[in-house]
């Protein structure tokens, strides 16, 4: 077995974010989708005291406060099927990907199932009302699904570059 590892590279993006939505971002010309979380899409409803709320919009205007007009960093060294950079990104010293799941408005993808457990205790975000998780609300739409930003998916991922496999 031939192992590659020089094809593995990480990318690193920093400076001012665009933000796209709930989970996804602008960044130097690079797409990114924020790595282990899941929020609402723009057009995503939730009810919450018998009222409708734009919770996809609540959920881009959350990951706006977070990244805001300060620095943003971000890094990932894997890509979606939309060929978006999967990465974690930081702003201000806290871990947006991990902020966004705590503050409620997503749900762990893969990852940050604790913070996930503590936005729903606390009701926050979209835990203070009725909602349907984002993966289901894209299939009752159509769309083609993606996995969860998983350990194991990231462990095939990463085996088949090494590799030199293309699984794409």
């Amino acid at each position: 077995v031939v192992v590659r590892v020089q094809e593995i590279e990480t990318v690193n993006q920093a400076g001012l974010a665009k933000v796209i939505d709930g989970d996804s971002l602008e960044l130097n010309g690079e797409r990114i989708r924020l790595e282990g979380i899941d929020a609402p899409e723009l057009d995503q409803t939730c009810l919450r005291d018998g009222q409708r709320l734009p919770c996809g919009q609540e959920a881009r205007r959350r990951l706006r406060e977070l990244t805001g007009s300060t620095r943003l960093s971000c890094k990932g060294w894997q890509r979606d099927k939309y060929d978006r950079l999967l990465g974690v990104c930081e702003a201000s010293g806290s871990e947006v990907n991990r902020e966004m799941v705590r503050s409620g408005w997503a749900l762990a993808y893969g990852a940050y199932r604790s913070e996930e457990g503590e936005a729903r205790r606390a009701k926050l975000g979209l835990w203070a009302g009725e909602f349907e998780r984002p993966q289901e609300f894209r299939r009752m739409k159509g769309d083609v699904l993606d996995a969860p930003h998983d350990l194991w998916r990231l462990i095939m991922e990463y085996m088949r570059r090494i590799s030199g496999i293309n699984g794409r």
